[in-house]
């Protein structure tokens, strides 16, 4: 993933996520929570087309695999230390802590060449070294069929929703399982949200366009600017700040950015247009779809990686939605 380090967009390695909360699956069979989280393994393998028994005895298998990493990664607790998930280095010192994956071959296939291309010399933050360690003691040993079910299964469960109702509904009963909720969110309201959440600036410009009185935003901006004059006079003007401090506030003042009611660039069709460019899709190929959503707001994060960080970017905050 691309992480903002020091002002720059970087490559960042952290330890895999998991299909269920660490503190659960420390626990083993013995937590409720997993005990579901099994049963919704062997329900999505018994849907792509396994037999149950066969199911129950695999899933088993690939879910102790997970169990493993789970033990291997640090606590969410732990996790709270930034200082201590910030270990710069370069792509040619990961064979230090992994060395069984061919590191630089493997980040240029994500970044692909149409995106860009790195040297081993490329520097990468890394997460948790231990966990690497961690991870290439569990892979010398780990079954080579538990991992591959356990990647088909996590992959198949983050598509459930873009596949038929009958997979939904066994995504919607472990859902219900985890919280004891019996309600179900109307398939309007799945379809809609998503198509908002992918479309965010269309949806935004088309609501702008027939609720938004621009007059309302003039005056705001017109507001907010007398607010940032007073400020600055009430600065100049205290006599309890020393001056050392009086400056710091004054240049805080000066750097903060407002955002009022919408991007300008959101009413800029030619603009909205180059943002989904690349996207493809179509009412006909609901799945599809999704693959084409994950590519594209991939490459674009990708797209990113060297750059300045430019928190004004209106881009930033409507393709970050999209991801999948």
């Amino acid at each position: 993933e691309i992480a903002e380090v020091t002002g720059v967009q970087t490559c960042a390695l952290p330890i895999s996520s998991l299909g269920q909360s660490h503190v659960y699956l420390v626990k083993g069979m013995e937590d409720r929570s997993i005990r579901a989280y099994y049963s919704y393994m062997v329900n999505v393998a018994v849907l792509l087309g396994a037999e149950r028994s066969v199911a129950e005895e695999e899933m088993m298998a690939a879910l102790e695999f997970e169990m493993e990493l789970a033990h291997a990664s640090s606590s969410r607790e732990a996790r709270r230390d930034h200082n201590r998930l910030y270990n710069p280095m370069m792509i040619k010192d990961l064979g230090e802590y992994a060395p069984m994956v061919p590191w630089l071959e493997y980040i240029n296939k994500i970044l692909t060449p149409e995106i860009l291309q790195v040297l081993d010399t490329e520097r990468v933050i890394l997460d948790e070294p231990g966990y690497l360690k961690n991870l290439t003691i569990i892979m010398q040993k780990a079954d080579k069929r538990a991992v591959a079910n356990y990647m088909f299964f996590r992959a198949a469960s983050a598509s459930l929703g873009y596949f038929t109702e009958a997979a939904r509904k066994v995504q919607e009963d472990y859902g219900q399982e985890l919280s004891g909720s019996t309600s179900k969110s109307p398939r309007w309201k799945t379809c809609t949200s998503l198509a908002s959440g992918i479309f965010s600036s269309v949806v935004g410009n088309l609501y702008v366009q027939k609720h938004f009185k621009e007059d309302a935003k003039r005056s705001m901006v017109e507001m907010v600017k007398d607010i940032r004059k007073e400020m600055e006079v009430i600065l100049g003007n205290i006599d309890w700040m020393d001056a050392k401090t009086r400056a710091k506030a004054q240049d805080k003042l000066r750097s903060m950015k407002e955002y009022i009611g919408y991007p300008d660039e959101l009413l800029q069709v030619d603009l909205l247009e180059e943002v989904y460019k690349d996207l493809e899709v179509s009412p006909m190929a609901h799945f599809q779809n999704g693959i084409e959503i994950g590519k594209w707001s991939t490459a674009y994060v990708w797209s990113k990686m060297r750059e300045k960080v430019d928190k004004t970017d209106w881009k930033r905050h409507e393709i970050g939605r999209a991801h999948v």
